[in-house]
């Protein structure tokens, strides 16, 4: 369980960096957009919309990737999880059963086949 938390925190941690480069992106829009053709920093300001816009794409990407992995490395956690947890409550009843004939032999208790009472 602590490491599907982990993986967990880790998808948190991606997509808080793309929402804060997503706002990066946005500020550099406007700056553009208010901007005239003949501005000196246009050129910079355009470079580095389109490299934030490239690494939104490339954030988007791991996240999916890692949403994907991260679903399936629940999936199989959790099937083991449960075989063992299963897995030990059918142990526990079997000798749970065993405990309770045992139990009934040394009390003496029989119950008829064909009308469940005691004798």
């Amino acid at each position: 369980m602590k490491a599907i938390r982990t993986r967990e925190e880790g998808l948190d941690e991606l997509k808080r960096r793309r929402k804060n480069v997503a706002a990066k992106a946005d500020s550099a829009e406007k700056k553009l957009n208010k901007m005239s053709p003949e501005h000196k920093h246009l050129a910079v300001q355009t470079d580095i919309l389109h490299r934030l816009r490239d690494e939104i794409r490339q954030l988007d990407t791991e996240i999916m990737t890692e949403e994907a992995r991260l679903g399936d490395f629940k999936r199989s956690t959790m099937r083991s999880l449960m075989g063992l947890k299963f897995g030990g409550l059918q142990e526990l009843s079997a000798k749970g059963t065993i405990v309770g004939g045992f139990g009934k032999q040394i009390i003496g208790v029989r119950f008829c086949h064909t009308c469940y009472r005691c004798d």
